[in-house]
């Protein structure tokens, strides 16, 4: 989802029939360049982005996970992910 902010197009006019898989991916504009985020920290439009997807496509996380203990960062994430899903259900 944070792709289309490198290219510069608008994410929800983006979002069509044509998707068949979602990198979920938020995105941040730090000077002089986009950066991926966690959705939590995107300045992008997320939620709108995927409620204008056909459903049920498959999703991934497509932006860095870190932190000391990546296993329960990892878990928090999809957990995130989960919920996200369940709310546009």
């Amino acid at each position: 989802m944070g792709n289309w902010h490198w290219t510069g197009e608008c994410p929800q006019q983006a979002a069509g029939a044509r998707v068949r898989y979602v990198h979920c991916k938020g995105a941040q504009r730090q000077a002089p360049r986009w950066v991926a985020v966690p959705l939590a920290d995107s300045a992008a439009p997320w939620r709108t982005v995927l409620r204008a997807m056909p459903a049920p496509l498959p999703w991934a996380i497509e932006y860095p996970l870190a932190g000391a203990d990546l296993l329960s960062v990892t878990r928090r994430e999809l957990d995130h992910l989960r919920s996200v899903a369940r709310s546009l259900a």
